[in-house]
């Protein structure tokens, strides 16, 4: 997404301006490892929503 705050109103845009992407969720193996914001890069300007989950919830740490 387009940082909050930024010149631009798309994500590509920002880039091409010289701003950071906003970073509204991250996936690695198909699961969602956060949703909503991340610690290292600027707020986004959308919000997100979940519409549908089927992955199962393990916090067991066993994949690790």
């Amino acid at each position: 997404d387009a940082p909050l705050g930024g010149s631009q109103k798309t994500a590509l845009d920002a880039i091409k301006h010289g701003d950071l992407a906003a970073v509204g969720a991250a996936f690695t193996d198909g699961i969602p490892r956060y949703v909503g914001r991340s610690r290292n890069t600027p707020p986004i300007t959308r919000k997100i929503r979940i519409v549908q989950n089927k992955i199962p919830q393990d916090f067991s740490g066993a994949k690790h």
